[in-house]
């Protein structure tokens, strides 16, 4: 069985080669399941390999295959722990299509314990569209200050306004 090489090339932290599993599975035109891509997601995450995640959902969205509880979540804590707040709003809008719960309060939990070490220098040398998908996923989860970062002036603060910007990120001033 298929799913249960990949399974257990993923637990033992060799995640490459359940890929090239995946690869191949895939090549042989037999129809990857949910427990696939599950396996495939707690893997990368076990690996910190985030932006293979993103990959794999990229993949799973062109395939348009069925979203289900199980997988949305896996692909939503994985984009919030790894930072990809573009792609996890891309997850969000389709479990809102598909009529899917998601629980805001989890990832705004996740988004606080693995995003609190943001530091403001490296939010200023980002692209503004990576930092509008994060004011995006904020207001999602209910993170808003009131000030959308478009509106902030990033290369001109002031003290105060610097000051209330990294408090809304939860930033320590460097």
């Amino acid at each position: 069985d298929w799913n249960s090489i990949i399974h257990a090339f993923c637990k033992a932290k060799r995640v490459e080669n359940g890929k090239r599993i995946f690869r191949r599975m895939v090549f042989l035109q037999y129809e990857a399941n949910q427990q696939t891509y599950l396996s495939l997601i707690n893997g990368y995450m076990s690996c910190d390999k985030y932006f293979e995640v993103v990959v794999l959902w990229k993949e799973f969205k062109d395939k348009k295959a069925k979203l289900d509880h199980a997988l949305a979540d896996a692909f939503l804590n994985a984009m919030v722990r790894g930072g990809f707040f573009g792609t996890a709003m891309q997850v969000i809008e389709k479990c809102q299509e598909m009529k899917i719960f998601v629980d805001r309060w989890r990832y705004k939990a996740a988004f606080m314990e693995t995003q609190k070490n943001l530091r403001l220098p490296k939010l200023r040398k980002k692209k503004m569209r990576k930092i509008e998908f994060l004011d995006a996923f904020k207001n999602w989860v209910g993170l808003t200050t009131g000030k959308s970062l478009k509106e902030t002036n990033t290369r001109n603060f002031s003290s105060d306004v610097s000051c209330t910007f990294m408090a809304s990120f939860g930033l320590k001033k460097i």
